[in-house]
């Protein structure tokens, strides 16, 4: 089956009820096309003056895998139960830690299967997302020029990073993602410090289309991105 957002929030709303006491607020709703995350929780952190403080909850779940409609179920619950615990400013010893698993050990009570990890091999990928490339996208928000994204060639992800290292403080954040969504056809991978200027309401669009990734496991380029 093939979730709509409007299937995602009717869950939401249920499973808040009946296992977080209807404590959590509707988070922001989206579907990804992630190969390696099932699910994950995204929120912002801001410092004020009394320490940091969490906003702008969203969930994503992955239609990448063509799954049976437990399977995105329980993937729901497993970032809810991590979209409590930051929405209330938990403590935890870890993303999975004593917290998390006492949490979704009751709920596996009712009849789940929630689990830290899932393996996915061997699992069938949607067929309309099968022989899409991986792309490797960068965000960039400026103080003077707005936000740009540019499709990177993996192969200069390490000369680019230094550029931006190296442009001073009107770079107020460089972010980078994968994405294979057909939205990035359009854009020319990029050698250098270069992208598409877009508006905050087109970035809203795009961030569901992307996968977050960790600028250390960008290292030398081509590794980070499947072809």
């Amino acid at each position: 089956m093939l979730p709509t957002l409007v299937q995602l929030d009717t869950w939401f709303a249920e499973y808040n009820r009946l296992y977080f006491s209807g404590k959590l607020p509707r988070p922001k709703m989206a579907l990804s096309r992630s190969r390696t995350r099932l699910g994950y929780m995204q929120c912002v952190r801001r410092s004020v003056i009394t320490g940091p403080r969490l906003s702008g909850f969203s969930i994503y779940v992955s239609v990448y895998y063509d799954c049976e409609e437990r399977v995105y179920q329980t993937v729901l619950l497993h970032e809810m139960i991590h979209y409590y615990i930051a929405y209330f400013g938990l403590r935890d010893t870890s993303a999975h830690g004593p917290l998390f698993r006492s949490m979704m050990t009751a709920i596996n009570k009712h009849g789940w299967h929630i689990s830290v990890s899932q393996c996915t091999r061997g699992w069938k990928v949607r067929e309309q997302l099968r022989s899409r490339r991986t792309r490797l996208i960068l965000v960039i928000k400026t103080a003077s020029r707005g936000t740009f994204v540019s499709v990177v060639s993996p192969s200069y992800a390490l000369s680019i990073r230094r550029r931006i290292s190296v442009i001073g403080r009107d770079v107020l954040s460089a972010e980078w993602y994968t994405s294979s969504d057909e939205e990035f056809e359009s854009y020319s991978e990029v050698r250098s410090l270069r992208g598409r200027r877009v508006s905050a309401e087109e970035l809203e669009r795009l961030m569901p289309l992307l996968m977050p990734l960790d600028i250390d496991a960008i290292g030398g380029g081509s590794s980070a991105v499947a072809k």
